[in-house]
């Protein structure tokens, strides 16, 4: 967890990984909520991917797929007031690589 709290305070110096409830989090959609709240790092990747298939299944199929298959870990992320899911993903080579999906309920 510390390899990754660094890497990601190369981008954003006031990085955190949220680990706890909610009290005080505005603007963030159901779904996030309800995946933030499964303990398993299994039930949260597949909770999340259930979200892209119903939102973007058939336009982005190949993409879903593909995260199916390699998406490691999925976690709510805050910087600078702003909350985003932080995706941890295997690539080819084995290396964790990772991708901040923005939260759809904000304007960036």
């Amino acid at each position: 967890m510390e390899h990754k709290i660094n890497y990601l305070k190369k981008y954003h110096k006031d990085v955190e990984i949220v680990q706890d409830g909610f009290d005080g989090i505005e603007n963030l959609p159901t779904s996030w909520k309800q995946f933030h709240n499964l303990s398993s790092t299994s039930d949260r990747i597949n909770t999340v991917m259930s979200i892209w298939d119903k939102v973007a299944g058939k336009c982005l199929s190949n993409t879903i797929l593909y995260l199916k298959r390699n998406l490691k870990n999925v976690e709510l992320i805050t910087y600078g007031g702003k909350y985003s899911l932080l995706y941890s993903v295997a690539s080819k080579n084995g290396e964790i690589l990772y991708y901040e999906g923005g939260n759809p309920l904000t304007i960036s």
